[in-house]
């Protein structure tokens, strides 16, 4: 499978956004609340991921907004 499909369909898990942004949980949840961070896809009622796609978008929109 290429890279490219690969990461279309990768989650990511709170704890590797956690690591991917250095935010605290409660900074990304804001970001979330504020329209300023991908939304989460719910597997389960307690258990949230985000597309790696929506997350790879945000990162290449950073250098366009003044909102981090």
């Amino acid at each position: 499978m290429n890279n490219t499909l690969e990461q279309k369909y990768q989650l990511l898990t709170i704890q590797d956004l956690l690591s991917l942004t250095g935010f605290s949980r409660s900074s990304i949840n804001l970001k979330i609340a504020n329209g300023n961070f991908p939304k989460p896809i719910y597997q389960s009622q307690n258990k949230r991921l985000w597309k790696a796609s929506d997350y790879m978008e945000w990162v290449d929109g950073l250098g366009s907004k003044k909102e981090y």
